[in-house]
């Protein structure tokens, strides 16, 4: 992917990358012993003892010397007027006193000055040579023939207060029977802490050159550039700059090129991502003959394209986005399971569920990149509360703290940190959660194997491990040892179901000794752990000990009351369930409710419910403090949401009543309920009225609690509706009986009924004629009714169920087919405008 406004800017950089200006800087005289001196001295030399002194130079960088200057004078005429001074250019040997290598030499003729209270011009003498070039310590050597007359050398002064001149750098020295430094050298009777006037001629080049930690600013924040001055080292020497001899940060000049410059050696700035920067550094070194020699460089600092990429799971399959912007080329993934992809945006299906280490690289103007992310690859499964990280050990704790692994070079160290876990019932264990940092550098990334393993009776690991898996740490910078950013998921190669009461321990190994690694604990000095201890350490290959070794985890000399920060990411069901009995000890399932005299029942409910729900490690409810508002029982009597686990109510009558319980499990990252309704049954009540319209009497039921019904009616026909419609065929007083009935019992009600009228007046009748009756397929039916609306007749059951319908015109003639119909007894109704009859009807084979 190319980004032009990237591209373009890039090339235009490419042209002023590392671009330095080298000068070749003006000859000078060096003065930093004068430069040093608070006053002026004068040496006595008797050429007899001492045939030559020295002064040493420092040699920072490739530098020609092609002479020297001092100052000297013959004080007398013994031995005569004049004597022949020779100065030499000499390398520095062991103890940094001249050595045999002489560099070049040249000889003058020293005599007595005009006048002995001269100005110090008086007494300089230079000579010179062919241009030597040094690029180590040399010493400037000014002697005389010892058969020569004695001279005198003026130096800086040896008795200045608070400190003689020479200020402990021991620069110069002398020479009797052999090199000794200044130190050794006390012609007055001490050591002689001072400088000859001696001055060397130089030259040199200044190259100014820098590198830039990092290269590229990588960072999505922002990085902090730290900046190495690698150019002409005499930038930085007191002996040629002086700017460095006054402490004056003039040397070296930065400009970063967003705005903002800086006086400093080698200094760090923060860059935001909004580069890249053009950085330019001019190195300067005032001369002590007040000339300034000045060099620039300039370099890119480059912005690492924002890399990065996305992912989003299905199951084992992985959707990878990449989300780098900039300039790249050559994008490639490495899925951390033998596979790759040169594809930008890849498609990855895994064979089996694990943490694998995913790398992204390409080519940037950076050069190549890599990007790696742990990435968490899980199975689907179908319990009903899906997948809960349980953040029980975060939960308890009031601070966080760490502790390290590492390889146990002397003394106990850790190798590894566990968290023991209570299962309270089955469930799936897809890995877990933990927080960790190491103090290597940020570039690099260490592995920790995690594994899953059964609680022994010791309370440490048994067995071989039920999971395993590796997670890479990559340090980071944080101000708190619990966030995402610290935050690694393992998950294991294959989902784990552990059953109920198969507790398990979560490991953390770490078998390197490159660097630490910080795992993320609560606070022990606050007691976080409540004393449960259910850390545990690895202090070799195979040994496990708990949190009360206090040697091992050496909690401020205690045992250590504290979690690692585990969070196992699990999966689990929850089903509501609940019993009824008669009394609180739940021996006798209650069947039926039989109500007391007063009407009431009091009632037992025992929970038979998940017992997850309950258990504070896995329910946020139940940590915090109330089980009870887990549960949640509507008993069906409008009475309202009851809190109990075990409930008790007091019923009463009528009923029945449909009883729900409802139980919530506030996991740590999702809420899960389960519903169960049972019905309390209670033995029926009968009760009926009724509507009468002439022959027709419309039952209507008002009975509590009734599964079945049974209607009898005394012209020896019966229902099983619950409101049936029934039709009298003569006048007369009838009795109605109600029979209803469910698991629990029955009873009847009855009530006598007057039929004093049968509906359709004669007049009206004669005009219609049904036939046959009885009839075996087809029913003829006419009509001859001018002063009548239309007809509607319907052919119904002895119980009051329709079976036809026949509406007709006032004057028609109509055949209706009734051969499907099963043969017997039948009530033939008919309605015209307000008259309502009936009549039986038989049906014959």
């Amino acid at each position: 992917m190319i980004r032009n406004s990237i591209l373009l800017l890039s090339t235009l950089f490419l042209f002023v990358s590392a671009n330095a200006q080298r000068a070749v800087c003006p000859s000078d005289t060096i003065r930093y012993n004068i430069e040093k001196a608070t006053n002026v001295d004068t040496l006595f030399l008797n050429t007899a003892v001492t045939q030559g002194v020295y002064q040493y130079y420092e040699c920072p960088q490739e530098i020609v010397v092609s002479g020297a200057r001092f100052y000297a004078f013959k004080p007398d005429t013994a031995g005569g007027s004049n004597l022949t001074i020779t100065v030499e250019l000499r390398k520095i040997a062991n103890d940094s006193v001249p050595g045999s290598n002489l560099l070049a030499s040249a000889s003058m003729s020293l005599g007595i000055p005009d006048s002995f209270n001269g100005p110090l011009e008086q007494y300089r003498h230079s000579v010179n040579w062919t241009g030597v070039t040094v690029d180590g310590p040399y010493a400037i050597v000014v002697r005389a023939d010892s058969n020569g007359a004695d001279f005198s050398l003026l130096h800086s002064d040896l008795d200045a207060l608070p400190a003689p001149d020479g200020g402990q750098e021991w620069l110069a020295g002398a020479y009797q029977s052999g090199w000794i430094r200044s130190y050794i050298y006390n012609p007055t009777g001490v050591p002689f802490d001072a400088d000859f006037f001696i001055e060397p001629f130089v030259s040199y080049n200044l190259n100014a050159s820098f590198i830039n930690d990092p290269e590229c600013l990588f960072n999505e924040l922002g990085d902090t550039v730290y900046f190495q001055n690698t150019g002409s080292a005499i930038v930085d020497s007191r002996m040629y700059n002086r700017f460095a001899f006054y402490g004056f940060p003039d040397s070296q000049h930065w400009n970063y090129g967003d705005g903002q410059s800086q006086l400093y050696p080698n200094p760090q700035h923060f860059y935001p991502t909004n580069g890249p920067y053009a950085a330019t550094l001019t190195a300067k070194i005032l001369s002590w003959t007040n000339q300034v020699c000045e060099s620039s460089v300039t370099q890119i600092i480059k912005e690492k394209p924002a890399q990065d990429f996305s992912y989003e799971t299905n199951n084992l399959e992985v959707e990878f986005t990449n989300e780098t912007f900039g300039l790249f080329t050559n994008v490639q993934y490495d899925f951390g399971d033998g596979n790759t992809s040169t594809t930008e945006d890849p498609t990855h299906k895994y064979a089996e569920p694990g943490t694998y280490w995913v790398c992204q690289t390409m080519t940037t103007s950076c050069g190549e990149v890599k990007h790696c992310e742990n990435v968490a690859v899980a199975t689907n499964t179908a319990l009903n509360c899906g997948k809960d990280s349980v953040r029980y050990t975060s939960a308890r704790g009031t601070d966080t703290r760490t502790i390290e692994l590492k390889n146990p070079n002397s003394g106990p160290k850790l190798l590894g940190v566990g968290q023991r876990f209570d299962i309270p019932q089955s469930m799936i264990i897809h890995g877990f959660t933990f927080y960790a940092n190491h103090d290597g550098l940020f570039k690099d990334s260490y592995p920790v194997e995690c594994k899953l393993w059964r609680r022994g009776n010791n309370n440490l690991p048994l067995g071989s491990p039920l999971g395993t898996s590796i997670v890479y740490i990559n340090k980071q910078e944080v101000d708190t040892n619990y966030s995402d950013t610290v935050r690694y998921t393992a998950i294991f190669d294959k989902p784990v179901n552990v059953k109920q009461d198969s507790d398990v321990i979560f490991t953390i190994e770490y078998d390197s000794s490159a660097v630490k690694i910080q795992i993320s604990t609560n606070d022990w000095e606050e007691g976080d752990g409540d004393q449960d201890l259910l850390a545990i350490g690895k202090i070799n290959d195979t040994t496990w000990v708990t949190a009360a070794s206090v040697a091992v985890f050496n909690c401020n000399g205690a045992a250590c009351d504290c979690d690692m920060i585990i969070e196992p990411l699990i999966e689990y069901n929850i089903d509501a369930n609940f019993e009824y009995y008669h009394d609180g000890n739940f021996n006798n399932v209650l069947a039926c409710i039989v109500f007391d005299n007063d009407g009431k029942k009091k009632v037992f409910f025992e929970d038979r419910s998940s017992p997850i729900v309950r258990n504070r490690i896995y329910n946020q409810i139940a940590y915090n403090g109330s089980s009870v508002t887990a549960y949640e029982w509507d008993f069906g009597d409008s009475s309202g949401i009851s809190n109990q686990i075990n409930a008790v109510k007091t019923f009463v009558e009528p009923g029945p009543f449909d009883v729900t319980l409802t139980i919530i499990d506030s996991g740590w990252t999702t809420v899960c309920t389960s519903t169960q309704v049972l019905n309390v049954p209670v033995a029926p009540t009968g009760g009926w009225g009724y509507e009468q319209i002439t022959s027709q009497i419309n039952l209507i039921d008002s009975s509590y609690n009734t599964d079945e019904y049974i209607w009898t009616f005394t012209d020896s026909t019966i229902s099983t509706l619950s409101d049936p419609v029934h039709y009298f065929t003569r006048l007369g007083t009838f009795e109605i009986c109600q029979y209803v009935s469910n698991v629990c019992g029955s009873d009847t009600t009855c009530d006598s009924i007057t039929i004093n009228v049968l509906g359709v007046p004669e007049s009206i009748t004669e005009n219609i004629q049904v036939f046959p009756n009885p009839a075996k397929d087809n029913i003829h039916i006419n009509t001859d009714l001018n002063n009548q609306t239309r007809i509607e007749f319907t052919l119904l059951e002895m119980s009051g169920r329709v079976v036809r319908r026949l509406t007709t015109e006032p004057v028609s003639q109509n055949t209706w087919y009734v051969g499907d119909l099963a043969r017997g007894a039948y009530i033939l109704r008919m309605e015209s405008g307000d008259f309502i009859g009936s009549k039986p009807f038989i049906l014959t084979r």
